[in-house]
């Protein structure tokens, strides 16, 4: 498991130029069978909170909240915010 996430290089090619090549520092590689399941278990207890949709696709995360008040949504959204660093 460790080679497979460990030390993988990459460049970029853009309008003919091609970068250095550098280390990857997170993630799994693009298209790799063992991805989803990896992906299912980082996701697997992802925390839920009252008022606040998640949704979880690939690499992005969003957290829309919905509330009858002007302060209701920023403190529903710090309320997850200090779940997800817990």
């Amino acid at each position: 498991m460790k080679q497979y996430l460990y030390r993988r290089p990459f460049r970029v090619y853009l309008q003919g130029d091609l970068s250095d090549i550098r280390q990857i520092r997170a993630g799994t590689p693009q298209g790799s069978v063992l991805s989803p399941l990896l992906y299912s278990i980082l996701t697997y207890d992802f925390p839920q909170c009252q008022h606040i949709d998640t949704c979880l696709f690939a690499d992005d995360t969003a957290a829309p909240a919905k509330g009858s008040t002007e302060q209701f949504v920023p403190t529903s959204l710090q309320k997850l915010s200090n779940t997800l660093e817990e």
